[in-house]
């Protein structure tokens, strides 16, 4: 297998040099619902190894993407002990769920604070948002789910998703849970297409 960044012979899809040096630049936005949203790249640094997320290698991708990012985020940060990491809609689609991939990361990286549940949030429209404009968004609404744990009695979560792009997705999620009495402390994404 070659590095897909620096296409040398490695045993991964990113070799550990490039890895180290992808570069992060922590982004924050705001959304209008209230939504604070933290992201560790921008969409145009990483675009070609975030897309391969359509591919059957792209777990392995994203794998040593989360890794680098939860890596990096918790050296700077804390959580309480009983943070609950909810990924956007974490249903296999094709080969695998992405976000849940990006949770299992994060969770392993927390040592012991953050604990998934998957399965929680689940979109009822399913219908993929990639290339798509606003407009399309808007029209074609994910109407979420939430099917929370029947152990879950701490209420504060983290939401996680790849990218954000205009943060439909994410407000979305937001209002679902909210509805039910969930305290959503922020969102983490690996990307922002903004940057």
């Amino acid at each position: 297998m070659r590095c897909l960044i620096c296409a040398n012979l490695s045993l991964k899809p990113i070799c550990k040099k490039c890895l180290d040096s992808l570069p992060i630049h922590p982004t924050s936005r705001v959304l209008e619902c209230g939504l604070k949203v933290y992201s560790f790249f921008g969409l145009s640094d990483i675009a070609p190894l975030l897309y391969s997320k359509y591919h059957r290698f792209g777990s392995r991708v994203l794998t040593h993407l989360a890794r680098h990012c939860a890596r990096y985020f918790f050296a700077k940060a804390s959580l309480h002990p009983q943070t609950i990491a909810i990924g956007l809609d974490d249903v296999p689609r094709g080969f695998y769920a992405h976000t849940a991939i990006i949770v299992k990361e994060f969770c392993k990286a927390s040592n012991k604070t953050l604990h998934p549940q998957y399965g929680t949030l689940i979109a009822q429209n399913p219908i993929s948002y990639a290339g798509k404009n606003l407009a399309f968004r808007q029209k074609n609404p994910r109407n979420f789910l939430y099917k929370p744990k029947l152990h879950n009695t701490h209420k504060e979560v983290i939401i996680f998703d790849d990218i954000i792009t205009s943060g439909l997705t994410l407000t979305q999620a937001y209002q679902c849970l909210t509805t039910h009495d969930v305290r959503v402390l922020f969102a983490l994404t690996l990307a922002d297409s903004k940057l």
